[in-house]
Parts: structure tokens; C-alpha cells; sequence
């Protein structure tokens, strides 16, 4: 099943938080957008993690002086005047075991409908009694 449908089988969670942008730290694309790391969601699966204007807008760094020709101190007072927020949106580590259940019978994900894969499988399968293979 397609690592894109999967999250939405199971809906994800979305965070919105305020962030402290530090360019010592956090790195920027080559679109001008704030990439910070994910590490207060151990395990979890991120599907989306965006710096945002109050407005909701995903954040581009616009030309700053003060993060251009001024010091560290300077960019992040600038920073901090802006009041970004971090969107984060992700499957918690807790909902691992449904979205692979969902992932191997998509079916029951479907309808809630469960076949019985013993009924028609006629594959070999080995006796434990006997350690013998059985048809």
C-alpha cells in the first residue's frame, strides 16, 4: 500500500507550537524555508513539519539585514519579532501496530470486512506433532 495513502487511513495528528528560529541551528531550503528538526516526538512518523507565519502561511525568509550583514544576536531578535509557530503533523508511535494492520489486510481497513487467510490458503504448512509438511 502506497506510503501516501497509508497516513490517511488513519488520520494524523497536526501540532501547532511557537518556535524559536536559530540559523545556528536550524537549517533553511533552497526555497528560504526554516527546516527544524523533529525530536520531542520520538518514534513517531512525520508526515509534514512546516514553519508558519501567524497568518498560517508556510514562512520564506524574505532579504534581512539584520541576518545578512548583522550579527547572530540581531537575525534572531528579527526572528522573534515574526511570532513563527512550527505545524507539525505525524502518526504517533502508538498508532504503529493499526496502520500496519492496515497495511497488511487493507481490506478490514475497507469496510471492516477480515477474510480468513486459513480457509483458502493451500499452501503447504508444516504439523508441529509431526514436523512433517501437510497439504
Amino acid at each position: 500500500m502506497s506510503a501516501f495513502i497509508r497516513p490517511a487511513l488513519v488520520t494524523p495528528v497536526t501540532n501547532t507550537m511557537p518556535v524559536t528560529v536559530n540559523l545556528a541551528d536550524d537549517q533553511m531550503n533552497s526555497n528560504g524555508q526554516i527546516v527544524i528538526a523533529v525530536t520531542n516526538l520520538p518514534g513517531a512518523w512525520i508526515i509534514s513539519s512546516e514553519t508558519i507565519m501567524p497568518n498560517g502561511k508556510v514562512f520564506t525568509l524574505p532579504d534581512v539585514p539584520a541576518c545578512q550583514t548583522g550579527t547572530q544576536q540581531q537575525c534572531d531578535t528579527w526572528f522573534a519579532s515574526q511570532h513563527l509557530r512550527r505545524r507539525i503533523t505525524y502518526q504517533p508511535a502508538s498508532r504503529f501496530w493499526t496502520i500496519q494492520g492496515i497495511r497488511h489486510d487493507p481490506a478490514a481497513a475497507c469496510g471492516g470486512w477480515h477474510h480468513d487467510r486459513q480457509s483458502t490458503d493451500s499452501r503447504p504448512t508444516a504439523d508441529p506433532r509431526t514436523m512433517s509438511w501437510t497439504s
